[in-house]
């Protein structure tokens, strides 16, 4: 395992990185999820699957899980700039830190974001109460850990932050509150979207166990039919 160094740390942000196996001229950014139960700061995420692919991995991590909001985004862009210069850059994230990925695409010229079940709108604009849904408090957990603990939505969502440059791979299963974001992000050219369907949850990353490089990979290298075969054949296998 290659060491990791860390290149700056607050009480918002952590960035660190370490060197990979793979190719010298490719850069992969992951950008972590919030904390897991009894964690108080989220860790470095897909740590192995990056590194074995990419020269160089960065690993960016919102400590008090803003999606970006408390984020120092000029800091971020001065600390990573010139360790991309001259590279070619994949980003991957999970929930939060896919989120975090299409932010990070508006700020650098990133070739691939993996998004897994991202949230495509945190502000309190998307969870306004509707007295017409048979459970209209069944996003209240969200709203309790995350959108209720950010003063200032800087970032409320994810509109404006889609790039021409980049082609973005959406990947989704069927938690209910996956399929309410789906439901709001754009349909364009470069935009592909992975659904899962039943039997995958929220935590697809999980999941997909040791699956889950093959279709990170595949998606990085813009091979989209690998990860609509991969689904195809889970289905027709359990006939």
């Amino acid at each position: 395992m290659k060491p990791l160094t860390t290149l700056f740390e607050d009480n918002f942000l952590r960035i660190s990185m370490a060197d990979g196996f793979g190719d010298p001229d490719l850069v992969t950014l992951s950008i972590s999820s919030s904390p897991r139960i009894g964690e108080k700061v989220a860790k470095e995420e897909f740590f192995g699957t990056i590194t074995a692919t990419s020269g160089k991995a960065i690993f960016i991590i919102d400590k008090t899980s803003s999606f970006g909001n408390r984020l120092d985004w000029d800091l971020i862009q001065t600390m990573l700039t010139p360790h991309l210069e001259g590279k070619t850059i994949r980003a991957v994230g999970f929930c939060l830190g896919g989120f975090l990925a299409v932010v990070l695409s508006k700020y650098f010229k990133i070739d691939a974001v993996i998004a897994i079940t991202p949230q495509y709108g945190v502000s309190p604009d998307y969870f306004i109460r509707n007295e017409n849904d048979p459970n209209p408090d069944r996003f209240n957990w969200f709203t309790d850990l995350y959108t209720d603990k950010i003063d200032v939505f800087h970032i409320p969502d994810l509109n404006g932050y889609f790039q021409d440059r980049t082609r973005y791979y959406v990947l989704h299963g069927c938690f209910d509150f996956d399929l309410m974001q789906m439901k709001y992000f754009p349909v364009q050219d470069n935009i592909v979207v992975f659904d899962f369907g039943e039997d995958y949850s929220h935590g697809l990353p999980g999941d997909l166990g040791l699956d889950l490089p093959t279709i990170i990979n595949a998606c990085a290298e813009h091979k989209p039919e690998v990860v609509f075969d991969y689904i195809k054949k889970h289905y027709e296998d359990k006939k």
